[in-house]
């Protein structure tokens, strides 16, 4: 379980991390007529979430090798073998 939640936070997290205004063209743009551009303040702060769904995501694909360290089986269920 905790691969499948942490494998799309560390890609959300990496987009987050790197593309801010992709994210705020897809989460928020629409809601703009005519179009207006978020402070910088609204992408630092969105560089900052997407480092911490990082750390998350990472987090919970370590913890998923490390309680399946013995378990062969775990990794051929998720096609990582």
């Amino acid at each position: 379980m905790m691969l499948l939640i942490g494998g799309p936070m560390v890609l959300l997290g990496f987009v987050m991390l790197l593309r801010p205004r992709l994210m705020w063209g897809l989460a928020s743009s629409w809601r703009f007529y005519p179009p207006a551009k978020p402070p910088e303040a609204h992408f630092k702060l969105v560089r900052v979430v997407g480092a911490l769904a990082l750390i998350a995501g990472l987090a919970g694909v370590a913890w998923f090798l490390y309680m399946n360290r013995y378990d062969i089986g775990a990794f051929l269920r998720f096609g990582m073998m």
